[in-house]
């Protein structure tokens, strides 16, 4: 059959506390740049709406007032 999978000595947490720079580099990517654009598009769905809230709101004012 041969020679299996090569067996890894060092546990991950150790490798991890020797160099911890691949580790903070995936969590940027998995974690907050994700998380950046969901606020950014919820911020920009949320003024969007008041906007075209007001927009309405001040279109229904000036008609009610022109007659």
């Amino acid at each position: 059959m041969g020679p299996g999978l090569p067996r890894i000595s060092a546990s991950i947490w150790s490798r991890i506390a020797a160099n911890p720079q691949p580790v903070a580099l995936s969590f940027l990517i998995v974690i907050l740049i994700p998380l950046m654009v969901f606020l950014t598009a919820v911020t920009m769905g949320v003024g969007g709406f008041v906007g075209f809230s007001l927009l309405y709101l001040g279109i229904s004012l000036l008609n009610y007032l022109m007659g």
